[in-house]
């Protein structure tokens, strides 16, 4: 008797069924010039009727609030990102933590100001907690970790890529070359931070525990969606460290 051959889940299903509906669009290049303009509209109309769009307008001001998401790449090579996160404070002078509520992630983009100025320093920028996302585009599959993905490949105001995106887990992530398992000593001494921090992340405790960091595939494509709704009641710790002579 013939094994039958496994079935795909609901989730891989919808996942197919995306990617057909992306490839449509990129196939039939009027049609998704016209969808892209109803795209821009649906935008503009969210950033003008809700509390968080006319922030993000007063903020940015609407012409650069649009071509802000229209570049708005994920997380950077070498970010970090676990359930909970030791990461620099604004001041650089300390680590501060962040935990994430269940099922949820913190992600750390230390590159962000070297990409895009120093404008977008400070947490407010670089950290982020939420839900994982990403944009599994055609442009990168097949490709390995170690190939690097243009900063400004992902494009969410284009109907192609916005039926590329997926919110999936992180061993998903891993087996696609999205992410790579890491240490907290190994990432900060890629990125030329360790000897400035080694003594909190010592102090922590953490300096060898397990991280994940976004690879050169994954450059720009992964991110974090925050949940929409109420906040959750789930109690969120957030401390600066300090060294003993400052105590």
């Amino acid at each position: 008797m013939s094994e039958r051959s496994p079935q795909p889940s609901g989730q891989e299903k919808k996942s197919l069924y995306d990617k057909d509906i992306a490839r449509f669009f990129r196939r039939h290049w009027l049609i998704r010039s016209v969808t892209n303009l109803g795209v821009r509209g649906l935008f503009c109309a969210y950033l003008l009727a809700t509390d968080r769009g006319r922030d993000f307008i007063r903020e940015y001001g609407l012409r650069e609030a649009m071509v802000t998401a229209q570049q708005n790449a994920g997380f950077l090579e070498d970010s970090i990102l676990s359930s909970g996160l030791y990461f620099p404070n604004d001041e650089g002078t300390s680590l501060s933590f962040k935990q994430a509520v269940a099922g949820r992630w913190v992600a750390y983009d230390f590159n962000r100001p070297v990409e895009f100025g120093k404008k977008y320093r400070g947490e407010k920028y670089q950290m982020r907690d939420g839900r994982l996302m990403a944009a599994f585009l055609d442009e990168v599959e097949g490709k390995s970790e170690n190939d690097f993905t243009p900063t400004n490949l992902f494009n969410m105001l284009d109907i192609n890529h916005l039926f590329q995106v997926d919110f999936p887990s992180m061993e998903s992530l891993l087996d696609k070359g999205f992410v790579r398992k890491s240490t907290y000593r190994y990432t900060y001494e890629r990125v030329g931070l360790l000897d400035k921090y080694r003594q909190f992340l010592t102090l922590a405790g953490v300096i060898d525990d397990e991280v994940y960091t976004i690879t050169p595939k994954g450059n720009g494509l992964v991110g974090l969606a925050r949940d929409f709704g109420p906040k959750s009641k789930e109690p969120k710790t957030e401390k600066v460290l300090k060294p003993a002579l400052s105590y």
